[in-house]
């Protein structure tokens, strides 16, 4: 499976379902595959039409809790996607619980689905939170920070001062320093989500380009 998909669901159904709503559901909410205990010709059709990766069986499917985004990022940490069980009761709606954890995966995805689905480990390392690094550009580091967090984050591991480091929700830039190897940013306290992203960009090559003139 492409290692951008980092979340996928596997719907636990136990009745009538409604297929092209359920996979319409998962690709909503970022994920990028889905598998289902049963298989029917309309869960084939309707990953067609919402292009999702239809999935034989996901074995390591993991129970979606209210810390469902904290599994999400300890398994990127390591370099895993997550596939998360999403019960189906037999009138084909979803537990009540159930869609308030999914509308909360849709909120966070909405804004750091990108950092998270293209990110893998890096030798970064941060006094809080969870480094990664962008697995097409090197040079985009992603700290995913949760609440509380201090008012400053000192990072390890860089070898030079980046170019800018913003918060991604809002593209607000950050106040940063470097020293002796040290990358030390200053975060607001006066952040409403209970976790943010946060994307160090380092110099990129097409930055030495020279001007092409016509």
């Amino acid at each position: 499976m492409n290692p951008d998909f980092a979340l996928s669901l596997h719907f636990n159904c136990s009745g009538d379902f409604n297929a092209d709503d359920l996979v319409k559901l998962a690709r909503n909410i970022g994920a990028r595959a889905v598998s289902f205990n049963q298989q029917t010709a309309a869960i084939t059709t309707a990953c067609t039409k919402y292009t999702i990766h239809k999935l034989a069986s996901q074995p390591d499917a993991q129970p979606l809790t209210t810390a469902a985004i904290h599994t999400m990022l300890h398994r990127r940490l390591q370099g895993l996607t997550t596939c998360f069980t999403v019960p189906v009761i037999s009138d084909g709606h979803l537990p009540a619980d159930t869609q308030q954890m999914l509308a909360e995966i849709n909120r966070w995805m909405h804004l750091f689905g990108h950092a998270f689905n293209e990110g893998m480990p890096t030798t970064l390392t941060a006094n809080t939170g969870f480094m990664l690094e962008n697995r097409h550009f090197s040079y985009q580091k992603y700290l995913f920070i949760p609440q509380p967090w201090p008012h400053q984050i000192q990072i390890n591991g860089l070898t030079q001062a980046p170019d800018r480091i913003e918060l991604i929700a809002n593209r607000t830039p950050l106040t940063f320093s470097f020293t002796a190897g040290i990358l030390t940013l200053t975060v607001p306290a006066a952040l409403t989500l209970p976790w943010q992203v946060i994307r160090i960009q380092g110099h990129r090559p097409e930055d030495d380009w020279e001007e092409t003139t016509f």
